[in-house]
């Protein structure tokens, strides 16, 4: 089996903010109790970004997609998101909007992500986004475990073929155990959305959390799967200061 370099691993480095971490972790159907139904009024109100619609046939949109560019600035902030959080989070409270019946008129959502720079097109097919909330229950689980020093239940969510016991085991004493301190005090779990890629050949799914402490020390997560629906395994963990 053709192993990723993944590995369970924490990375104390310092990675540059976002406006990701300003964003608590929402239920985006509360909208609906303020009378707002529309998906895409719904992503404006909860990140605070222009929302367009790309109707079929215009420069953008993808044939049989469902389409709409959405701005990565947060003009509140005026802090930019990543391509991958503001469109995965898009995608859903689209997805999540549509009636069965619509659901069948498309086969993926695209969502063009604008910055200044580029406008970037992240496509979601509708299989992808009717399976991701196994995906997302599981790691937040791993991440919840890691947390609260659940080693055992952690590493039954693992796949073995990618993490042996032994090195599973050396990661949590040398990684873990040693630094109580990073992860006893955080009070917050922030969901950074979640990402379709490939890596060395193989497709995966990366969902991304970030953690903030009492003292307000931020950990990224990113918690990577194969993406193979028949097996839902963690095959890569990363923690990120």
């Amino acid at each position: 089996m053709k192993s990723l370099y993944f590995a369970l691993v924490l990375l104390l480095l310092f990675s540059c903010g976002n406006a990701n971490k300003d964003v608590p972790l929402t239920d985006e159907n509360t909208i609906e109790e303020n009378g707002q139904t529309d998906p895409l009024a719904k992503i404006t109100s909860l990140y605070k970004v222009g929302v367009t619609p790309v109707p079929k046939g215009n420069e953008g949109a993808a044939p049989g997609s469902y389409t709409v560019k959405v701005d990565n600035l947060n003009l509140e902030t005026k802090k930019p998101y990543s391509p991958p959080f503001i469109a995965s989070k898009a995608a859903m409270i689209i997805y999540r909007s549509l009636t069965d019946q619509d659901k069948k008129k498309f086969s993926s959502i695209t969502i063009n992500v604008n910055s200044i720079f580029e406008t970037k097109a992240l496509v979601y097919k509708r299989t992808d986004l009717k399976k991701i909330d196994a995906y997302l229950k599981i790691a937040l689980s791993a991440v919840k475990k890691y947390i609260g020093e659940d080693y055992e239940e952690l590493y039954d969510l693992t796949d073995h073929a990618y993490f042996s016991r032994a090195d599973y085991d050396n990661f949590i004493n040398n990684h873990r155990k040693p630094y109580p301190e990073v992860f006893e005090t955080i009070k917050k779990i922030n969901d950074d959305g979640f990402e379709f890629r490939r890596e060395e050949g193989l497709n995966v799914i990366s969902v991304y959390f970030t953690t903030v402490s009492a003292n307000g020390k931020a950990l990224e997560w990113d918690v990577i799967f194969l993406d193979d629906s028949t097996n839902m395994k963690i095959v890569g963990f990363h923690v990120i200061e």
